[in-house]
């Protein structure tokens, strides 16, 4: 595989879009790549053995989900401490 061309098409808070051009076996294919910082996930589970959820409103959908706590990672931060 051979890289014929790289750009940013869009950079916002929580990600970036990225399209790769690249050529393999005389072909040329275009990809879009979604660039994050990462994030964590934690699995809370009680001295009873449940397992912890919390609702969250999210945007998009204009609803409540019913999801694991998770986080998104800081620059340079360990997922170990992730707020």
């Amino acid at each position: 595989m051979k890289l014929v061309n790289s750009r940013n098409v869009y950079s916002g808070k929580k990600f970036s879009v990225r399209v790769d051009t690249y050529e393999s076996s005389g072909s040329e294919y275009r990809v879009e790549i979604i660039e994050h910082k990462g994030a964590v996930v934690i699995l809370p589970i009680t001295d009873e053995g449940k397992i912890v959820f919390v609702k969250q409103y999210r945007y998009p959908i204009r609803k409540e989900l019913i999801e694991l706590p998770a986080g998104t990672l800081s620059k340079g931060e360990s997922p170990k401490v992730c707020s």
